[in-house]
Parts: C-alpha cells; structure tokens; sequence
C-alpha cells in the first residue's frame, strides 16, 4: 500500500511540474507573439496584444472571433451611448 502511495504520489507531483511547464510555455509564446509585434514593421495592435496576455492566462482556452464580437458589442453600445449624451463643454481633443 505504501508503495502504491509513493507512485501516486510521484505520479501527482510529475503532473503538477508538467502543468507549470505548460503555463509557463504559455507565457513565453505570449511574450514572443508581443515582441514580435513590437519589432515588426506592422502596426501594433492594443486590442491584439491584449488578447494575447489574456489568452495566455487562460490557457489558450480563448476564442478570438468571440473576444472580438465581443469588443464590438461594448463600441457599439458606447457609440449608441454617445449619439444619444452629446458631451457639452468638452474642451479637450482626443
């Protein structure tokens, strides 16, 4: 029983280093993907480098076409917001 105990044991710890292996490999793409960007003649991107870090965080588990339906939904509504408030006195240009 003991020795069952012992490879069960080893068996979790060998996962959890795998894991971290895995976040970790997760975060270097992350950082390549963004220095690329940053080295790169092409225009950068906030909305895509955002979507890499959080990927990253969530495992690769994201969508981009979700992220992105979901951006334009929030412009949409403060597009929609801003057509009906007019800001007055604003005196600063963006």
């Amino acid at each position: 029983m003991k020795y069952l105990l012992n490879i069960f044991l080893c068996l979790c710890f060998a996962t959890a280093i795998s894991q971290t292996e895995t976040d970790k490999q997760y975060y270097e793409k992350a950082f390549l993907q963004i220095s690329d960007m940053l080295e790169s003649e092409k225009q950068i991107s906030f909305k895509d480098v955002v979507f890499i870090a959080e990927n990253a965080f969530h495992n690769n588990a994201m969508e981009y076409e979700k992220y992105s339906t979901i951006i334009k939904e929030k412009v949409d509504i403060a597009e929609l917001w801003l057509a009906v408030n007019h800001l007055e006195n604003y005196i600063f240009i963006d």
